[in-house]
């Protein structure tokens, strides 16, 4: 006796209703059956593929011409901006190319020739500019010769920069404290406070370029990225004529009697400022000589070389490749012959420079909402009481009797943290300081190595405080 396995109930109920559900939505609501080709995508015709051909093609040109308009606008502000600072009204401000640059964007993005917020492909671009731009730009970093040539200003930069980092404490402490912050009524989020804290301190350590690069790898929003660096040129049209008054009281030294600089050092660091002597010149302001000529290979020797290190520091460390690159690059400059490392410093830092001026226009562009561009009363109070340490660790110690510096070298110092080697140097060619020029500006390039680190560094403490 054959016996026949019998489905149960529930399942052949389940499979009916399955069937069911299947020829209603093929036949319809009704029941009816639809014709051929109703509620189905019938294969195009020949004629619907040469058209759908074309109008692809159009799609594609018009993409193309926005992405053209989108470069030619971008590469204007960032020229725009590198020419600012010749004007003669901001030619005494230090950071006034890159703020130019970055109102530029912002106006570019409200007219609409960038697009407003900035898109996701031109942030990429920022952030690759500003990778690359880092270790470019610390090709001089030789710590060989700044300790050689520098070493009597190493204890008062030391000092100088322990005061930008207790004033950025201080200052999270007691004024970004429950890590709000607000700009015009515009709330900029609870985490960004720490960030702006942070890139200000490496900033006040090693110059504005670290400002970018600390608030890059804390991904800090645009609309606080413009904040910080807005707050910080306003205490800096300040800060600079201040400085240079203090100094001078120091010691103005008269052209008669102002001893050679060192032309060989001069020229290994990148800087050829001479000043003729038997010819005293109208003004204060030095002559610069002729840019040298920058070779092809050299260039491209030059993006090959950061592109590198930043691999390396990527394969070392991926979440601190900025850190990591920055220190392999010091090493890279310490270490390798000056017959490498000279031609890639001087096409390192034309490059460099250039690709600053286009991450502050994608800054500005990424702000977009100008209002957002003016401070908030928080940030002002955090620089002054940043600034506020900064000057007192600068002007105390030497009045003391057991430190071993001079106040001269405390504010030289002072300006290498807060400037960076140019307005060092232009700072020691105004007064006369030409002993001082190459150790200033050595101990400034110091700086610029060691604020990204100190900045990142301190982020995590600064977070911590609120």
């Amino acid at each position: 006796m054959v016996r026949r396995f019998a489905f149960p109930a529930r399942a052949v109920s389940m499979t009916r209703s399955v069937r069911a559900r299947a020829r209603t939505k093929r036949e319809g609501k009704s029941g009816r059956r639809r014709p051929p080709g109703v509620g189905t995508r019938a294969p195009p015709t020949t004629t619907e593929r040469r058209l759908g051909q074309r109008l692809d093609r159009g799609s594609r040109t018009r993409a193309n011409s926005l992405s053209w308009s989108t470069a030619t606008a971008l590469l204007g502000c960032a020229w725009a901006g590198a020419e600012a600072k010749r004007l003669p009204v901001l030619s005494k401000l230090a950071e006034s190319g890159p703020v130019s640059a970055l109102l530029l964007g912002a106006v570019a993005a409200n007219v609409g020739l960038l697009p407003y917020g900035a898109e996701s492909d031109l942030l990429d671009i920022q952030n690759f500019c500003a990778n690359v731009a880092m270790p470019m730009l610390l090709f001089r970093a030789d710590l060989t010769v700044v300790f050689e040539k520098s070493l009597r200003l190493l204890l008062p930069f030391t000092v100088a920069a322990a005061g930008t980092i207790t004033g950025a404490i201080l200052g999270q402490v007691f004024v970004f404290a429950n890590g709000a912050l607000f700009t015009n009524g515009i709330f900029l989020g609870g985490g960004e406070a720490y960030k702006i804290a942070a890139a200000l301190a490496a900033k006040n350590i090693g110059g504005g370029l670290n400002y970018f690069f600390v608030g890059s790898a804390l991904q800090m929003s645009p609309e606080a990225f413009a904040v910080g660096l807005a707050a910080d040129n306003v205490f800096a049209l300040a800060y600079y004529p201040l400085n240079a008054w203090l100094a001078r009281r120091e010691g103005f030294v008269p052209y008669a009697e102002r001893s050679s600089v060192d032309q060989e050092a001069m020229r290994a660091i990148g800087l050829d400022v001479e000043v003729e002597e038997d010819d005293v010149p109208a003004s204060d302001e030095p002559r610069h000589r002729a840019p040298p000529t920058i070779a092809a290979d050299d260039v491209l020797g030059a993006v090959f070389t950061s592109v590198a290190l930043l691999t390396v520091g990527r394969i070392i460390s991926p979440d601190m490749m900025g850190p990591v690159a920055t220190l392999l690059t010091v090493l890279f400059a310490t270490l390798a012959p000056k017959s490498i490392t000279d031609p890639l410093a001087e096409a390192g830092q034309v490059v460099g420079e250039a690709l600053i001026f286009i991450i502050f226009v994608i800054s500005g562009a990424a702000a977009a909402n100008l209002t957002a561009l003016t401070a908030s009363t928080d940030v002002f109070t955090f620089l002054l009481v940043l600034y506020s340490c900064h000057f007192a660790f600068v002007l105390l110690p030497p009045a003391l009797p057991f430190v071993p510096y001079e106040r001269r070298d405390a504010l030289l110092t002072s300006n290498a943290c807060v400037g960076g080697p140019a307005t060092t140097a232009a700072l020691t060619q105004v007064l006369g300081w030409r002993d001082l020029t190459v150790p200033g500006v050595l101990i400034a390039l110091l700086g610029n190595a060691a604020g990204t680190i100190t900045g990142l560094s301190l982020a995590p403490l600064l977070a911590s405080l609120l």
